[in-house]
């Protein structure tokens, strides 16, 4: 499996209980894709597939443009949140700076939504003047440096996600 389809994987069965029981409902995933500067024509389906081939989960993928100002139309409907139990942002979308739109986002996880923020979601929505999208995030982040390979110490090798992180190497 390619390295950057394991970081993915990774990444969302930090949510899951990695049950493969037929009785447990599906985790419900909203996966918002687009924006500048990445391949996510193919991460929609590297992480769409690549997860549901190792938890129960049932995903909409929303996979628009690549412009930094579009607003993705996952997010139209006051109430878009209504239907998910985690939404994947893996956008990239730093051009816009409609308050309201990024209001409208950030206070579903606000109410309890559950979320994985893959890394351009770093650069997302940082033209807004009220700084919502950095709130909801934690961090006031723009950029970084380049890229630089990482060090991973297994240390719970027995671990389910442990397991499947030996599986990518």
């Amino acid at each position: 499996m390619h390295k950057k389809s394991c970081d993915f994987v990774l990444t969302l069965c930090l949510l899951t209980t990695m049950s493969y029981a037929a009785e447990v409902a599906p985790l419900r995933a909203l996966l918002v894709s687009g924006g500048c500067c990445h391949d996510y024509f193919h991460q929609k389906t590297i992480i769409a597939e690549g997860v549901s081939s190792r938890a129960n989960v049932v995903w909409t993928v929303y996979q628009e443009t690549t412009t930094r100002s579009h607003k993705n139309s996952a997010y139209a409907a006051d109430d878009w949140s209504k239907d998910y139990d985690v939404v994947v942002h893996n956008e990239c979308y730093g051009g816009i700076d409609d308050d309201a739109f990024i209001e409208k986002i950030t206070k579903a996880h606000r109410l309890g939504l559950g979320a994985v923020n893959l890394h351009c979601a770093m650069h997302a929505y940082r033209d807004a003047k009220q700084k919502e999208w950095h709130k909801y995030l934690g961090v006031d982040y723009y950029g970084h440096g380049k890229k630089s390979g990482i060090k991973v110490d297994l240390k719970a090798r027995e671990h389910p996600v442990s397991q499947m992180a030996q599986l990518c190497h």
